[in-house]
């Protein structure tokens, strides 16, 4: 058994005067439903994508959606 009798609290938060912009709300984006896309491509494409995605966008999470966004952003541009 663990014991928590040893482990730190936390501590109080921040009073609201020193950190105001916590309590303000994060924009939010359209609400659209969201859809899968699944689709089967070559490993070497999609280790390819994956890192100029991760190149791009970074290592975070959604890097994959934000590269393929972008690319359908252009596609739409051009397309116009």
């Amino acid at each position: 058994m663990t014991n928590v009798s040893k482990l730190k609290g936390k501590g109080a938060p921040p009073a609201v005067e020193l950190a105001p912009q916590n309590l303000d709300a994060p924009p939010r984006e359209k609400d659209e439903s969201i859809k899968a896309l699944q689709f089967k491509v070559p490993e070497s494409m999609f280790e390819a994508f994956s890192r100029e995605a991760f190149d791009r966008f970074g290592s975070g999470k959604g890097a994959k959606k934000l590269m393929f966004e972008a690319l359908w952003s252009e596609y739409q541009e051009r397309k116009a």
